[in-house]
Formats: C-alpha cells, structure tokens, sequence
C-alpha cells in the first residue's frame, strides 16, 4: 500500500497538461462508475452505465466542455481478457460541437492492472489516450494515463484519477 500512496504522490506531482478522459472501464450490466481525473490545470469529471450486455453510455464534463458518448462492446463475454469497443459521441465545447467516432481496447496486464489504449476522430478533434488502470478494491480504480488532443492546437498531459463502481 505504502508503494501505491507513493506512486500516486509522485504522479500527482508530475502532472503536467489538460483535463484526461474517463478511462476505459469494465461493468456489468446496470452497473455504474462516477470518477474524476485531473492534471495540475484541469479536472475531469464523469458518469457511465452499462445499460445492456454490449452498450456503455456516458457523460463527462471536462472545463466547460462536455461529452455524450456511447460505447459498444464488440465482446458479448463481460469476463474477457481483451475487450475491444466502437466509441461514438459528441463534444460540446462553448465555441460549437464536433460529432466523433473512435475505438478502445483493454487488456489484463496482470490481476490488479489492465492496460487500455483509445482512439477518437472527429471534423476538428484528434485524440489519444494510452493508459492503465489499478484496482485498490473490487469497487475502486486508480487511473493514470497519457493523452494527446489535437482542437485548435495540440495539447498533451499526464493524469491520474480515481473511480468507484457503484
């Protein structure tokens, strides 16, 4: 545990760039997970239910901006090792919104850790994230990611979050 306060301290400190999305996460059906992420100039906030075996909807507010996104699971199985997902959603940005399309993988790195990878393409949003996840708990996840978002120029960051499975 002392090792995981550390790590989380010393990300926390290394943070640097904007708000960081909601990772990729693993629910059964009507399950929830709330979360934040953040970096040392923004925070991320967000909210995602699984409302059947293959379909995740989610909201997330990031500094006045705020997504509506769905995601589709291309594995029936909620128990698989490797869960590939479509991504479609929506940005609302205060200057207008970019309708966007993206896929997701996740993968067991080992019994606590999965790694995840997301791509997002929209008219004026480039995105991607590389990341992972650590369970502290069965309900609790640590989150620590890398993201790269191209809107209006290009912004890059490391974030560390926190989410709980309700």
């Amino acid at each position: 545990m002392k090792k995981v306060m550390l790590l989380l301290a010393l990300l926390l400190l290394l943070t640097v760039g904007n708000a960081l999305a909601a990772p990729i996460n693993t629910l059964e059906k009507q399950q929830m997970t709330v979360g934040i992420v953040g970096g040392n100039v923004t925070n991320a906030y967000y909210l995602e239910d699984k409302v059947t075996n293959n379909l995740s909807i989610g909201i997330q507010y990031i500094d006045g901006d705020v997504d509506c996104y769905g995601q589709i699971d291309f594995s029936d199985n909620v128990n698989s090792e490797t869960i590939p997902k479509l991504i479609i959603g929506n940005r609302d940005y205060s200057s207008g919104s970019t309708t966007y399309i993206g896929a997701a993988v996740r993968a067991p790195i080992n019994e606590d850790f999965a790694g995840y990878a997301i791509a997002l393409f929209g008219k004026s949003l480039q995105e991607l994230q590389l990341g992972f996840t650590s369970e502290l708990n069965d309900s609790v996840f640590m989150n620590v990611n890398y993201r790269i978002v191209e809107h209006h120029g290009t912004s890059k960051g490391i974030g560390l979050g926190i989410g709980c499975r309700l």
